[in-house]
């Protein structure tokens, strides 16, 4: 079922009363949690509003849909209270640990955070600093529902067509160095063979 892929509590942060222009941001306070922050602004007054993050199994349900290498999964719901039209200038802030760039190849202006609405579509998203344990990011999101920080297409093109020019670079010279070599031998023996035919006639 879909509470298997949120196999443990989520973090949830409370806003009592929102006015029009209010920013809000969700700090999350906790280093398990790939994300950082969520900030957003709210264009009407309401009472209520609440807004949770749940950390997801990336092989479960949708996330197993995602065309590329994911390093977390997560859903962001909040409260109903408003809707979408009156949330405007949402930001998602995330953290990638260094040691999966390394362990899985990826470069950091590789990665972006994608959103799921039926299918999964990369957000715009910007790198930030690196500490040296954790590289931050931010993503601009139209709305909240299923989210997964994975590798961006564009990149794994770019690495794959980085990875097979090299390779032909560094063979065709050792060929032809290997022909040439074996072209004057061949050359060589057979002067060899005239010369001495010519001295036995």
């Amino acid at each position: 079922g879909a509470g298997s892929c949120f196999p443990t509590a989520g973090k949830k942060n409370m806003w009592a009363e929102i006015n029009p222009g209010d920013k809000l941001e969700f700090v999350v306070n906790d280093p398990d949690n790939a994300v950082s922050k969520v900030k957003f602004h709210v264009n009407k007054k309401g009472k209520g509003m609440w807004m949770e993050i749940k950390k997801g199994e990336c092989g479960c349900g949708n996330f197993s849909q995602m065309p590329t290498k994911t390093y977390k999964c997560m859903q962001i719901t909040r409260a109903k209270i408003l809707p979408d039209s009156d949330i405007s200038t949402s930001t998602v802030e995330f953290k990638v640990a260094n040691s999966w760039f390394v362990s899985n190849g990826v470069a950091r202006n590789g990665v972006a955070l994608f959103r799921y609405t039926g299918t999964w579509e990369e957000l715009s998203t910007s790198l930030g600093i690196d500490d040296g344990t954790f590289t931050s990011y931010t993503a601009e999101t139209p709305g909240f529902s299923l989210f997964a920080i994975g590798v961006k297409p564009s990149a794994v093109q770019v690495q794959q067509e980085a990875v097979a020019p090299p390779e032909v670079v560094q063979e065709v010279p050792s060929d032809l160095d290997a022909l040439e070599e074996q072209a004057t031998e061949t050359t060589g023996r057979s002067t060899k063979r005239t010369l001495c035919f010519l001295q036995i006639k």
